[in-house]
């Protein structure tokens, strides 16, 4: 963006994404807004409202920049908020937290309200690279920059909220007078809504077409990033994945799992290994050990996914499904789609089907009866039918018991429930 020839440099990074990114802007304002003073439970629901709206409305815009379209992006960016008003009930948060009243009921805040979150603060990663045949290059240093941008935010926020707080204390004791408490969560929203996310978009990357670098032509992060997956990263994986393989074959001979956690280090490994594949492509042809990791990352993932069906099965057919089991079995899903591409098309790896069908994954399960909320519910309520029926306490469904026998139920189930969440 060029400004007035008497505005300076400094000047131009602070008003550019006012004009580069108005919507994603108006919606951290927003957020800015409802945060300055806690009033209500609506609050959080106006909250998750306007970072969902953040992100898509930057995806919006993002990707009308990349192709030169920038009505249409504006369209589709207030288009996606009125629909995500629509889906966060804002026609009643709204008025309740005008009024400072306690929040609708009907408009609760869920968990797939939070995983549709999630869902949408990727897509700006995947927005300006939608179109087909785009550079696998361009797409890594993209997202390199993207990344970087977040941490830069999120240090600029620490870094501007350390400093105000000291300018108000050091004000407070030369005035003598104690710096008012609220004063100091104002700030800390300010940071946090405003000043991070105008940072990040601040730093947005604007050249679409920039491949990554190697060898000497590496900038500063870039070259970090590869000591780290070269001498560290890959070496570790390599060590896991020795492990875990001899785990699996000592199960199949045994026939025992231990699945208390088992589960989650298995996703948790899967999810390290396509990580640091990910951090590996720049210097996939540059260095012997990433060329054998590149090769191998696939396989690697072929004991983590055999690993986790039957734990899940054994944990879904005990005690049913839950948000956490279910997004157990959501990740495993996408640990083994990510195995098949990199299975399919050995050499020629799409990244944008890695991080897009994560993407997808978390918005579609996240409404409508094979979302999270409606399955773990349904499985929780059969599963406490069948216990009462199996007690007597439920006949034809009706309640049999007394209340000193219902209370000693629910007490027992609440505990067990805890136990084996």
């Amino acid at each position: 963006m060029v400004l007035g020839s008497g505005q300076s440099s400094w000047q131009a990074d602070i008003y550019e994404p006012a004009w580069r990114f108005p919507l994603p802007v108006l919606f951290a304002v927003i957020a800015t807004l409802v945060n300055w003073e806690w009033t209500g439970s609506g609050q959080f629901a106006l909250t998750l409202f306007c970072m969902a709206a953040f992100s898509w409305t930057w995806a919006a815009a993002l990707w009308a920049e990349r192709y030169s379209d920038r009505l249409t992006g504006l369209l589709a960016g207030l288009g996606g908020a009125v629909l995500l008003a629509l889906i966060f009930r804002l026609d009643l948060v709204v008025p309740t937290v005008l009024a400072g009243a306690p929040a609708d009921p009907r408009a609760a805040v869920t968990l797939s309200h939070g995983v549709l979150t999630v869902a949408l603060a990727l897509t700006p990663a995947l927005a300006p690279y939608l179109a087909p045949g785009a550079s696998q290059s361009a797409f890594w240093q993209y997202n390199h920059k993207w990344v970087v941008g977040a941490l830069a935010a999120c240090l600029g926020a620490a870094f501007a909220f350390a400093g105000a707080a000291s300018v108000i204390g050091t004000t407070s004791l030369l005035i003598e007078l104690p710096a008012p408490s609220w004063l100091y969560g104002n700030v800390r929203m300010v940071c946090l809504f405003l000043v991070m996310p105008w940072i990040w978009l601040a730093l947005a990357p604007t050249d679409f077409g920039e491949e990554t670098k190697t060898g000497a032509n590496q900038e500063f992060t870039s070259r970090a990033i590869g000591l780290l997956v070269i001498y560290i990263l890959i070496p570790v994986t390599f060590a896991l994945s020795a492990v875990l393989a001899a785990y699996v074959v000592k199960s199949m001979v045994t026939g025992t799992f231990w699945t208390a956690r088992l589960g989650t280090s298995s996703l948790a490994y899967g999810a390290g290994v396509i990580a640091v594949m990910l951090m590996a492509y720049p210097q996939r042809e540059q260095h012997a050990l990433v060329r054998l990791f590149w090769r191998a990352w696939p396989f690697m993932l072929i004991a983590p996914t055999i690993l986790i069906v039957p734990l899940l099965w054994v944990r879904i057919a005990e005690y049913g499904w839950t948000p956490s089991r279910f997004y157990h079995a959501v990740f495993a899903v996408w640990m083994a789609g990510v195995m098949a591409v990199g299975l399919v098309m050995r050499g020629n790896e799409d990244l944008r089907l890695i991080l897009g069908s994560l993407t997808v994954l978390l918005a579609v399960t996240a409404f409508g009866p094979w979302g999270v909320g409606d399955v773990s519910s349904r499985s929780q309520y059969n599963r406490l039918q069948e216990l009462l029926t199996a007690k007597g306490l439920l006949i034809d469904g009706r309640w049999r018991g007394s209340s000193s026998a219902r209370a000693r139920f629910w007490a027992a189930s609440c505990s067990s429930a805890a136990r084996r969440r």
